[in-house]
């Protein structure tokens, strides 16, 4: 997880600018923030910082402005109740899409303490001994899935 930090801040600082500068042009408009996998871990840290960013009181999330979330295949980058609960508190709404035999999306292991918020599991349409034991095609292949389960936590 520090490389996931250590990776955000390498650039956050001129993009994060940007995007705010952009938003403030479009006041009503809904702010969504997404990824893929590694962008996804990436997209959490950028919608807890676009929230700190804006906030009118730095230590309250509410003063800040809220992105949506919505991430395909992203690792666990939520450690802690508390970080969990502060992290609602950033947004509007997440949405993290994760397919059941996806690897990417169980590390680090959840009995860690490791979570997202809103995981939304989904499977294939039709099961294919081929497809279960190829990881590449569950972390990459979202278009032809059905819904599955979502679980909030």
């Amino acid at each position: 997880h520090r490389g996931f930090v250590n990776t955000y801040k390498s650039a956050n600082d001129e993009i994060m600018e940007a995007f705010i500068k952009e938003c403030a042009k479009h006041p009503d408009y809904d702010f969504v923030v997404c990824g893929w996998s590694m962008g996804g871990a990436l997209s959490h840290l950028a919608a807890e910082d676009f929230n700190f960013r804006t906030r009118s009181n730095k230590d309250d999330p509410d003063t800040g402005k809220k992105v949506i979330l919505i991430t395909f295949g992203s690792p666990l980058v939520l450690w802690g109740k508390k970080t969990q609960e502060y992290f609602k508190n950033c947004i509007v709404k997440a949405y993290n899409f994760s397919h059941i035999r996806d690897i990417v999306t169980e590390v680090p292991p959840y009995h860690f303490g490791y979570k997202v918020v809103n995981k939304i599991k989904i499977a294939l349409k039709e099961w294919c001994i081929f497809r279960y034991f190829n990881p590449w095609h569950c972390h990459t292949h979202y278009y032809e899935e059905k819904y599955y389960e979502g679980i909030d936590y």
